[in-house]
């Protein structure tokens, strides 16, 4: 089987970085062919797939009104979208695994998937594909208030950051990732780190709405995953 894994970041700043190119070495050893798509980093050249691997603007530098002209590929990544159905046509994958996109790759990637006929698999270990903040928690509370859409409630509670200008970014950017159904119509299966997550996105999303597994997370030893803790295996990703 041949596998494109997306992630933001190619460089191993945490334990999501690692996930991600451990679930590259699992497939490999199990007799897959992997490539890998990131965005640019001071280390993407390391990867012999750099070449597909877009630019992307730094959104948390700049000028005011810089950022606010790269807002809307913040939302949506043309380029991004452009370069991995480039990768698509050239590696001829049978399946997508998706990790953490937004605001990189953003998920207009997924789109890019759907229209060559690819089916994707995305692991979600936050709650950012309901939630504005990804963590359904802030200012020291519990908050489900975005729950039908309302993701101005991002917005009344400042909860981005702490920032109002980036409360205001992440709900638009929900309301524009809700409008365009961007992840149940691209995502053929949603690999959750729990069950729990799994129930929660079914209280914002509807039960039976979409199709999901648990994929859970490596043990972890001194605060960093083990190679030897990784129980991912090839058939754990079978569509």
């Amino acid at each position: 089987m041949k596998v494109i894994l997306l992630h933001n970041n190619w460089e191993v700043t945490g334990g999501a970085e690692f996930f991600y190119q451990e679930v590259g070495r699992v497939l490999k050893n199990n007799g897959h062919d992997v490539a890998f798509y990131s965005a640019q980093d001071k280390t993407s050249a390391t990867s012999e797939w750099n070449r597909y691997f877009p630019s992307v603007a730094d959104y948390s530098s700049g000028s005011l009104i810089s950022r606010a002209l790269s807002f809307p590929e913040m939302i949506y990544n043309h380029h991004a979208k452009a370069t991995l159905a480039q990768l698509i046509s050239d590696f001829k994958p049978d399946l997508i695994h998706a990790f953490a996109i937004y605001v990189k790759l953003t998920p207009s990637i997924l789109d890019a998937a759907r229209e060559a006929g690819v089916p994707v698999v995305m692991s979600c270990n936050d709650y950012k594909h309901i939630c504005p903040n990804y963590k359904l928690f802030h200012h020291g509370h519990v908050c489900e208030a975005c729950k039908g859409g309302k993701f101005y409630q991002a917005v009344m509670n400042n909860c981005c950051h702490g920032s109002l200008a980036y409360s205001v970014a992440s709900s638009l950017e929900a309301y524009a990732h809700s409008a365009m159904n961007i992840y149940r119509k691209n995502v053929h299966t949603f690999l959750f780190a729990s069950e729990f997550m799994a129930r929660k996105t079914e209280d914002f999303w509807g039960a039976e709405k979409f199709r999901w597994r648990t994929l859970t997370n490596p043990l972890m030893q001194n605060g960093l995953p083990t190679r030897k803790s990784m129980k991912i295996t090839s058939s754990t990703l079978v569509v």
